[in-house]
């Protein structure tokens, strides 16, 4: 599932790989997980033999339980992958065909022109539910798979099917429904009937409100300061056949297995589910059905990640090496995906570190500095120091970026992230691509003055002042609030996060490139804020 996500990089040196991956791979897991908050479990597995299994942090802090490696965990959208598989067996069957209009099965659904591979690729256009704002506040609710439907089925289309790329769990959502008309048992039936019980996955379940699992671990949230706290609940009725299922590493790594040996689905489906969408324009969506398509080290990857309220889970598989890493984390807000490539690659032998350097002077320094827009809409400044080059991305940190060849740097302590600038007719730097593995963005080098965010630090009543409940939608606040001297805003469904003063009435936030202003009435008083975030500025009155 889709929320506020915030990115956390590993700035370890991998090179320990090479003679020791036990003792990296508790490095990097320590880095991000402290020993006494909540963590998670680990798998690493190559040519179908387990070559690492472990544990780490706590399933209950208020308990001092720690993680073990037979704890659940909710795997969010991972499940996407199980949803695929069942439509794909339908389709094995002859019971429906990827192609099909939704109308053909289900026909009152008032989209008649999407297809069912449409919805698998995330190219149908479907608004995401989880991204509405008046989802949120009704997170914790019920529902039916029909109030689920009626909750988006009518909002109007984010582009016309088949054009465009969206993640959207509201297609998966959809998904479940047909497999339930088609098949005439529930989703939660046939995943269990036909793909768990099947292959083995004893330790892993559909998801249900009214039914406890001993095992399953907790979920937790970090609140600014550091210290943990249970996240808050989601109905599991909701995230249904886009994000329900919990399950273990050890049973991830049995689904991978059947995966890999056509056990469940041919050789053929499993090519259509590992083969990413092109959109008529050429662009490659590196997204399959229910996985995405990426590169290790050179390699290519099937992976997928999975994020829901108190866990984010990653699953990653280089086919040609077979080698598969799991790790299921009971801590939101920060993802294992980079940790989990990082191991993948060291097995893989062509762990991600940083060659031979080139050195610059300060000359050819210079030529680099500027503000660069990105397509995207962000931009990245590129300043000096005499000494080093730096590239800070609007909202996030400023980093050192290091050159490794003309025009090509490699930022430090993230490996697998690179900027490569381009000149122009007249040699000079006029743009650059960033890039970080299969992903990558253009920007063009503007005249834009270099302004560097001055963080100041405010009295502790000029924060008071701003204290309150700000409405920016029917369903969607922000409630702002001062605690050690620092001011905190959680919107709606969201973890805390800290706001970062430039002046007193202007903030912005490290987690997410945003920022927030807070607006005064004729009094003085402070009657509002607005939301600068993604392109939109969206106000809020104060409550």
């Amino acid at each position: 599932m889709k929320k506020l996500l915030t990115f956390h990089f590993i700035t370890l040196t991998i090179s320990l790989f090479a003679q020791d991956y036990e003792k990296s791979i508790k490095h990097l897991l320590d880095e991000q997980y402290p020993a006494e908050g909540p963590g998670g479990a680990i798998l690493v597995a190559k040519g179908g033999n387990i070559i690492h299994e472990g544990r780490f942090g706590k399933a209950n802090i208020e308990a001092g339980t720690n993680n073990a490696v037979t704890n659940n965990y909710k795997i969010g959208s991972i499940t996407k992958q199980f949803t695929s598989v069942a439509i794909l067996m339908l389709q094995e069957q002859g019971k429906l065909s990827v192609d099909d209009k939704i109308t053909k099965h289900l026909s009152d659904y008032p989209e008649p022109n999407i297809t069912l591979r449409q919805l698998l690729n995330h190219t149908a256009g479907l608004p995401n539910y989880t991204n509405m704002p008046s989802w949120f506040s009704t997170a914790n609710e019920s529902k039916t798979v029909d109030e689920m439907l009626a909750f988006f089925k009518d909002e109007p289309l984010d582009f016309k099917p088949g054009t465009d790329w969206s993640y959207s769990n509201s297609g998966y959502i959809v998904l479940g429904a047909v497999i339930e008309k088609v098949s005439g048992i529930s989703y939660e039936e046939f995943i269990e009937k036909n793909i768990f019980n099947k292959i083995g996955m004893n330790h892993t379940y559909y998801g249900r409100d009214d039914e406890k699992i001993a095992e399953l671990a907790i979920g937790y949230s970090k609140k600014v300061g550091g210290t943990f706290e249970k996240a808050m609940e989601m109905s599991l009725t909701q995230p249904y056949a886009a994000g329900s299922i919990i399950s273990t590493v050890g049973d991830q790594f049995i689904w991978i297995k059947a995966i890999r040996d056509n056990k469940l689905i041919s050789e053929e489906s499993k090519k259509s589910a590992w083969t990413s969408a092109i959109l008529p324009n050429g662009k490659n969506t590196h997204y399959g059905f229910g996985w995405m398509q990426n590169e290790i080290a050179g390699y290519q990857s099937i992976e997928h990640g999975g994020s829901i309220f108190g866990f984010v889970c990653s699953g990653v598989y280089i086919p040609e090496q077979d080698i598969f890493v799991s790790i299921l984390s009971n801590r939101d807000g920060v993802s294992p995906d980079e940790i989990a490539v990082r191991i993948a690659a060291a097995v893989a032998g062509h762990p991600y570190v940083i060659g031979a350097t080139i050195p610059l002077t300060k000359q050819e320094m210079e030529e680099y500095v500027a503000v660069y827009d990105f397509e995207d809409g962000s931009t990245r400044t590129i300043t000096t120091d005499g000494e080093n080059l730096y590239s800070q991305k609007s909202g996030s940190v400023k980093l050192k970026i290091i050159p490794v060849a003309k025009d090509e740097f490699v930022f430090e302590g993230y490996e697998m992230s690179t900027i490569k600038f381009k000149r122009n007719n007249m040699n000079r730097i006029g743009g650059a691509v960033a890039k970080f593995r299969v992903d990558e963005i253009s920007g063009k080098r503007t005249n834009k003055e270099i302004v560097e965010r001055v963080e100041i630090k405010l009295a502790k009543d000029q924060l008071e002042r701003l204290q309150g409940e700000y409405q920016l939608a029917p369903e969607f606040t922000i409630k702002v609030s001062v605690r050690d001297d620092k001011l905190i805003a959680q919107a709606t469904g969201q973890p805390e996060f800290e706001l970062f003063a430039t002046s007193p009435l202007n903030f912005f936030l490290k987690v997410v490139d945003a920022q927030i202003d807070f607006v005064e009435g004729e009094t003085g008083e402070i009657e509002s804020m607005i939301l600068h975030q993604g392109r939109q500025d969206m106000p809020g009155m104060k409550l």
